[in-house]
């Protein structure tokens, strides 16, 4: 009876193992496939890894591309805005305007400027005297500049800002064309203080119009050299340029230019000529000095050791 017991007893615990054994064996399978699943994420993950690696490598190229094509952009940009900024800072058209844009703390000196209506910007010598800028259109000082010369060249201009210059006909009337101009013309003799004719209107037309001499108000009050471009009886005013080139003088039956070796707003060849022949003194004080730099009413037989022509705004702009 008891043999009995003891072997039911051995039967139920073999009986109760069963579930166990089934328990362990779905805990093996399970284990199995969480391993599995682990393995197969690290792959993926590496996986992941690798094309995020190669993504940062496009990504950092594309941005190298793109940095490298944003620079002719900015280059482009850059000079734009310079462009710009130049156009912003409007350049003098004068040497009236250069004084007032306080451009120069010295007495003269070679400026550029822009007149209004002019296509391009040109250098001028200019003279500041008591708060005034004068544009220097013609300088005769030494004879180190020949102005025995054709039409083109008297249009054009000649010579050097820092010694003897024409600054040219075209120069001359794009300034005057802006506004109301004065006229000084400063002559030194060889035996004399410095004399200066002052008009208070002087303007020069274009070259359809042969440049021609528009001239008024002569300052008697300040000039001490006597007026020879607008007197009432041989008057320069409405006179074409001349030169030996292109005679376009009074005389019918001369050419002033030619016979006088240099060009200007001639009537009748003897009122002025500050473009002639450089004659040096004694020489410069005797008849012979009619083809030199002639101001017939200070002498009639004196060329002059030294000359500037000079203008400057008097007015606001046209």
């Amino acid at each position: 009876m008891k043999l009995y017991y003891l072997e039911n007893e051995v039967s139920n615990i073999k009986n109760s193992s069963l579930p166990i054994r089934n328990t362990s064996r779905i805990l093996r399978n399970l284990a199995e496939r969480l391993l599995k699943e682990q393995q197969s994420v690290a792959m993926n993950l590496s996986s992941m890894e690798y094309k995020i690696k190669n993504l940062t490598t496009v990504l950092h190229n594309v941005l190298n591309d793109l940095h490298q094509q944003q620079k002719p952009v900015q280059h482009v940009r850059r000079l734009v805005s310079a462009k710009q900024s130049a156009q912003n800072h409007q350049a003098p058209i004068d040497c009236d305007d250069v004084f007032s844009q306080q451009l120069s703390p010295v007495r003269e000196g070679i400026f550029r400027i822009k007149p209004r209506f002019a296509t391009e910007s040109f250098d001028v010598k200019c003279i500041f005297e008591n708060n005034i800028g004068w544009t220097v259109i013609q300088r005769r000082i030494n004879g180190t500049i020949d102005f025995y010369r054709r039409w083109n060249d008297y249009k054009n201009g000649f010579g050097d800002l820092q010694s003897e210059f024409w600054i040219g006909n075209e120069k001359i009337h794009q300034l005057t064309v802006q506004g109301r101009y004065i006229l000084r013309i400063d002559l030194q003799p060889w035996n004399a203080p410095m004399r200066i004719a002052e008009y208070g209107k002087f303007s020069v037309d274009n070259e359809n119009e042969n440049y021609k001499l528009l001239i008024s108000q002569f300052r008697s009050n300040i000039s001490t050299a006597g007026d020879s471009l607008s007197p009432s009886w041989d008057s320069a005013n409405g006179i074409p340029f001349s030169t030996y080139d292109r005679d376009l003088d009074n005389l019918f039956y001369d050419n002033c230019a030619l016979t006088y070796h240099g060009a200007w707003w001639f009537t009748n060849c003897f009122q002025s000529h500050l473009n002639g022949a450089y004659i040096r003194s004694p020489l410069a004080l005797q008849n012979t000095a009619r083809n030199g730099l002639h101001w017939s009413t200070y002498d009639l037989y004196h060329s002059m050791k030294a000359t500037t022509i000079r203008i400057r705004r008097q007015n606001n702009l046209r």
